[in-house]
């Protein structure tokens, strides 16, 4: 008979660990490792007879300020873009735009600095600027040290501040917090409300239907229309005397109860509201807002670690929420006719709300005109 010859505790088995955890620094240590690498080689190689001190304090005064520089240069291109959105992601404020656009930590203006400083001391030092010196240190050295730049600089977290973090939420592939937002709101409320499920549940039209011969009232159009109000403003109910005198609650649509993720008997309803409208009658149509963005404000709102940058990019983030919310509701055919998503500005010209009832009728409006 074999010996046994695991040395774990008996009745416990080894398992692989499948829980993911963050990731470590190697792969930085092993960029400053190929980085000092190319430095070393550039030293060694220098056709000069500076002493090595000197040749170090040469390439800090030349490749920190090349740096630097090319990335200004980068940004500088941004401008051209970035300008046509100065309205709606930098408050109109051209102060906002280049203060965003040219933002760096305080850290790469601290080497920044002191490079400009090593670069004064050796022009003072050996009265030639220190591109001149750089030049004479023969090919191989030049090569090695602007090699060592491009690769330390992957470390040196010169691509940082507001424009990048707003490039990243565009360029993000829908891992940005307004399209996580936008599926868990499709995923979690909209696909289970809308289309039949294989069950007894009615589809959305049927309970709409169902409603209308129950009260006898004739909803405008067999749609759920989602408010989406950029300033996250979403109040218990649409009906607000001040700034939405046009509009009143009526009854709810017949509740539909499930069991999901291990809550019993979950309840799902949806409001009926009348509209007020120009000739006196009455539009009744089932609205609400995207409940997603009353959180998201409460996340603004609160004085977390990440709060300011989702209040600096509050903007950006509702709009990836529509545009997502918009796209998934299109690959999904038995919900997208069942759907009217409005992205509006609700502010006017006087930092007021405006009038959501009024906000509907526009887009009622405009469905009717389509037909």
């Amino acid at each position: 008979m074999m010996p046994n010859t695991n040395t774990s505790a008996p009745g416990r088995t080894r398992r692989r660990k499948t829980l993911p955890k963050l990731r470590s620094s190697l792969s930085q240590i092993l960029i400053y490792f190929v980085g000092l690498f190319f430095f070393i080689v550039s030293l060694a190689t220098s056709k000069t007879d500076l002493p090595y001190t000197d040749v170090i304090f040469v390439l800090i005064s030349v490749l920190i300020p090349l740096l630097f520089l090319l990335e200004l240069v980068f940004r500088t291109l941004y401008i051209a873009e970035e300008y046509h959105h100065l309205v709606t992601r930098y408050e109109n404020s051209y102060w906002t735009l280049f203060k965003d656009t040219f933002y760096f930590s305080p850290t790469i203006g601290f080497i920044f600095i002191v490079s400009l400083f090593t670069c004064l001391f050796m022009y003072m030092k050996h009265g030639e600027v220190p591109h001149r010196l750089w030049y004479d240190l023969g090919v191989v050295s030049l090569t090695s040290s602007l090699l060592s730049a491009l690769v330390l600089q992957r470390n040196a977290n010169l691509k940082c501040g507001p424009l990048y973090n707003s490039l990243w939420i565009e360029n993000s592939n829908g891992l940005d917090y307004g399209s996580g937002m936008a599926h868990s709101f499709f995923h979690g409320y909209l696909k289970l409300i809308i289309p039949k499920t294989g069950t007894k549940e009615k589809h959305l039209e049927e309970v709409m239907k169902d409603y209308e011969d129950t009260h006898g009232v004739k909803l405008v159009f067999h749609k759920l229309f989602i408010l989406i109000p950029k300033s996250l403003y979403c109040p218990v109910s649409l009906k607000n005397d001040e700034i939405s005198p046009s509009i009143e609650e009526s009854t709810s649509l017949e509740e539909k109860v499930m069991t999901v993720a291990g809550v019993q008997n979950r309840v799902y309803k949806n409001s009926v509201y009348k509209i007020k409208s120009d000739d006196g009658r009455k539009v009744y149509v089932c609205a609400e807002y995207a409940t997603p963005l009353k959180t998201f404000k409460d996340v603004v709102n609160f004085n977390g670690e990440h709060s300011k940058y989702y209040k600096k990019h509050k903007n950006e983030i509702v709009l990836h929420f529509y545009l997502t919310l918009q796209k998934v509701l299109k690959e999904h055919e038995n919900c997208t006719d069942f759907c009217e998503l409005i992205f509006y500005d609700d502010k006017n010209e006087n930092d007021k709300y405006k009038d959501v009832g009024q906000i509907l009728l526009q887009r009622i409006r405009k469905l009717q005109r389509s037909r």
